[in-house]
């Protein structure tokens, strides 16, 4: 699942789940069998990321 958030700032954030670490690690591993990905990577600046766990979803 992905979300993208326009923040009050008028930039953006985005937000990805997937259910298990193998998942991730299968989504990480495919991204050179996919040219869009370094051009949508081009267009971000300041990039972070964070693990975490989801404890409530409403």
């Amino acid at each position: 699942m992905a979300l993208l958030v326009q923040l009050d700032d008028g930039t953006y954030s985005d937000v990805w789940r997937w259910e298990t670490a193998d998942q991730l690690g299968a989504a990480l591993a495919a991204i050179p069998i996919f040219p869009e990905a370094p051009l949508t990577m081009a267009l971000t600046k300041d990039a972070t990321a964070q693990n975490g766990q989801i404890i409530d979803e409403r």
